[in-house]
C-alpha cells in the first residue's frame, strides 16, 4: 500500500494564535493520524502520515500541505487546489471548527487527490430519476455539517462516507458513512451536498442541503484542472450555524479539557520517574 505523506502547516497568523495553536496541534495531528489509520484505512484503502510542521520551510519534499490560515480572504479559496504540478494543497481557516474543516480535507485529498474521479449511479435529480449520471467523489460533504462529526480524544473530526454510498441500491447491513449518520445510498444530510454531471443534458448539478433543500443548476464545466476545486468556488460555505456554534462543537470543546487533564496527570505521573 502507498504510504502518502500530509503536512499541517499554520501560516500567517497573529502572536496570540501561533502560541495557541503550537499547543493545540500536536494533539489534533495525532488525532487525525488515527483516524487515517484506524477509520479511513481499512474502508478506502489508503494509507498517511500527518505531520505538524512549524514552517513551510521545514516540510520536507513530497508531503502534500495543507495551511493553517488566519482568516480565507478574497485572494485565497478555501479548500482544495491544485498548484503549479498538479499536486494537491488545501487552505483551512484558524475558527472554531478548524479541527473538523482539516480533518474534512485531510480525508478528501488521500482519498482522490487530483479531485477529479468520478462514480456513475442513477440520478437523485426527481425531474430526471430515470437518468445515469457521474457522481464526483467528495468524501465528507455529503455529511460535512458538524453534527455527524466525531470525536478522537476530544478532537472533533468529520464523519466520511465508505465505498458503499455510490452502491447502486440499498443492501441491509451495509454502512454508508463511518459514523452511520447516512442511512442509504446517495443520502444527504442537512448541511450537506452532492455534485453530478449529467451526460445526457451536458451540465453539472448539485443536491444542496446547506440552508434549505435544494438542486442547483451548475452548467457546463469544461477544461477544469480540477473538479472538486471547480465545484468548491462554485459552491458557498457552510454558515457557521452549521460548524463553530454547534452544540456538538462546544461539547467537545469539554471533552478536550478532560482528555488534557488526564494527559497532564499521566505526565506528573510519568516525569516522577525521572527524578
Amino acid at each position: 500500500m502507498l504510504v502518502r505523506h500530509l503536512a499541517i502547516v499554520p501560516e500567517r497568523l497573529t502572536r496570540e494564535h501561533k502560541e495557541k495553536v503550537a499547543r493545540d496541534l500536536t494533539r489534533a495531528t495525532a488525532a487525525f493520524q488515527t483516524q487515517v489509520t484506524r477509520d479511513l484505512r481499512p474502508l478506502w484503502h489508503v494509507d498517511a502520515t500527518v505531520t505538524a510542521f512549524t514552517s513551510i520551510d521545514d516540510v520536507p519534499l513530497g508531503h502534500w500541505v495543507i495551511f493553517l490560515k488566519e482568516t480565507i480572504g478574497a485572494d485565497d479559496e478555501l479548500g482544495f487546489h491544485l498548484d503549479s504540478h498538479n499536486q494537491p494543497y488545501a487552505l483551512v481557516a484558524y475558527d472554531k471548527s478548524w479541527t473538523l474543516s482539516l480533518s474534512h480535507e485531510i480525508l478528501e485529498i488521500l482519498v482522490d487527490p487530483s479531485g477529479n474521479r468520478l462514480v456513475a449511479g442513477p440520478s437523485v435529480d426527481p425531474k430526471h430519476p430515470h437518468h445515469h449520471v457521474r457522481y464526483l467523489l467528495e468524501l465528507c460533504d455529503p455529511c460535512e455539517d458538524s453534527a455527524y462529526s466525531y470525536t478522537i480524544d476530544g478532537i472533533v473530526v468529520s464523519d466520511f462516507i465508505t465505498p458503499h454510498y455510490h452502491d447502486p441500491q440499498d443492501t441491509s447491513g451495509a454502512r454508508y458513512s463511518f459514523t452511520g449518520a447516512i442511512g442509504s445510498p446517495r443520502e444527504v444530510l442537512p448541511g450537506g451536498y452532492l455534485t453530478w454531471e449529467d451526460p445526457v443534458l451536458g451540465e453539472w448539478f448539485q443536491l444542496n442541503l446547506v440552508k434549505r433543500r435544494a438542486i442547483k443548476k451548475l452548467g457546463p464545466i469544461e477544461n477544469a484542472r480540477s473538479l472538486r476545486a471547480h465545484v468548491n468556488r462554485l459552491t458557498p460555505p457552510p454558515s457557521d450555524v452549521f460548524h463553530g456554534n454547534s452544540a456538538k462543537i462546544k461539547t467537545a470543546g469539554q471533552r478536550r479539557a478532560g482528555a488534557a487533564e488526564a494527559s497532564a496527570a499521566q505526565a506528573r505521573a510519568l516525569r516522577s520517574l525521572l527524578r
